[in-house]
């Protein structure tokens, strides 16, 4: 009789209480898609829909232990990691990647949650791209974490392109950047030029120029504005209300630049009013989130979600249907443990993130609608709708 062998995939993850992201959601899609899941625990996070409470990493010791374990014994077709908090922790699971000779890893560089929790220290960053991304076969990032890694801003189509290249370059053999957090949409240029309205400066080449010369006529009023309304208390509300999955570390960097706190957040909210980025990371610096900009430029999102595969040769674009909620809680993590399924199955890449996309896709729009805040997706959708197909 013939002995089938049952795929395996491990996930090297934080745990998440709320059970909508991390490991939680990485061993539900490992169960949904027929693959034996195994996990090493990177930290124990206090979550629920409303947000991150409290991160308590591991000692790095024990992710490497828990990968030894597993790999010695159970044996890994595929894995992938995900929140790894630190550099230590990425550098330990590099080491164990290596010497087991895995090959069909995909890398979700977790940087930041919903709720605006900083879920990468800084100088991880740096040992990611050392260390990890040279290991990896896919690296999912979003928008932001993109821009963190290719170390640029992604406004359009083509800034995303040449985030893939750069990225693609640290050393991962295919390059996935979601468009979930893609603010733009067809209206973008439209409302560039409305908030040049609004502020009464040009769009376009001359736009620094003038921003120049209407900054310090604006500056005052608005941050008095600004610092008004927004005390501690208000913007940790505030905070909770307009949660935001964004990271843009390198932005801080280039603040650090100037001496005037109050005109740095002036001259950025002017330049970029519709990025929440900064808010998330740094709110006592950008308390701008219900300016007078946001209210008259809006929001419009494109309707389809777009994203971008580079192999180093091709670009891809996968799209499907932006769905208007707010149950988006563990959609990065699910996505990746759906690639990683895929490949310990025998896909090849572009199959498993082609499969991957769908059961993302189905997880958003057959929402569970629990909680308060960011929900999680629904995990059971996919199959449940290849059981009525069937």
């Amino acid at each position: 009789m013939t002995e089938v062998r049952l795929p395996r995939a491990l996930t090297i993850a934080g745990s998440d209480s709320g059970g909508g992201a991390g490991i939680q959601a990485d061993l539900k899609t490992f169960q949904e898609l027929g693959v034996y899941g195994m996990s090493a625990i990177t930290a124990i996070t206090v979550q629920n829909t409303l947000g991150v409470h409290g991160v308590y990493p591991l000692p790095p010791e024990a992710a490497a232990e828990q990968i030894e374990a597993v790999g010695s014994d159970l044996g890994v077709d595929a894995l992938k990691t995900g929140m790894l908090f630190n550099a230590e922790i990425i550098r330990l699971v590099a080491d164990q990647i290596h010497k087991f000779g895995w090959e069909k890893v995909v890398v979700d560089p977790v940087m930041i949650a919903k709720g605006g929790a900083e879920l990468l220290q800084n100088e991880a960053v740096l040992a990611m791209k050392e260390h990890l991304l040279p290991l990896a076969l896919v690296v999912t990032p979003n928008i932001p974490e993109a821009e963190v890694l290719a170390g640029m801003r992604i406004w359009t189509m083509e800034d995303r392109r040449e985030a893939a290249r750069r990225i693609h370059a640290l050393g991962p053999k295919i390059v996935v950047i979601k468009g979930g957090h893609d603010e733009g949409g067809p209206d973008r240029e439209d409302r560039d030029h409305e908030e040049a309205r609004i502020y009464g400066i040009s769009a376009g080449a001359d736009r620094e120029e003038n921003l120049e010369e209407h900054s310090e006529e604006h500056s005052d009023k608005y941050v008095k504005e600004i610092l008004a309304e927004h005390t501690e208390e208000q913007m940790e509300k505030h905070m909770d209300k307009h949660q935001e999955d964004h990271i843009n570390d390198h932005m801080e960097d280039i603040l650090k630049e100037s001496t005037e706190k109050h005109m740095e957040v002036h001259l950025d909210v002017v330049n970029h009013p519709d990025d929440q980025t900064r808010t998330a990371m740094h709110p006592e610096k950008y308390s701008h989130m219900n300016s007078p900009i946001f209210k008259a430029v809006g929001n419009d999102r494109d309707p389809q979600v777009i994203d971008l595969i580079y192999d180093g040769a091709a670009f891809t674009e996968l799209s499907g249907k932006r769905v208007n909620t707010v149950h988006t809680h563990g959609t990065g993590c699910t996505f990746s443990a759906a690639i990683a399924a895929g490949l310990a199955q025998g896909m090849s890449a572009f199959d498993a993130i082609r499969s991957g996309r769908s059961f993302i896709q189905a997880a958003i729009e057959d929402g569970l609608n629990l909680g308060q805040g960011h929900g999680p997706t629904n995990h059971w959708a996919y199959q449940r709708r290849q059981g009525v197909l069937r």
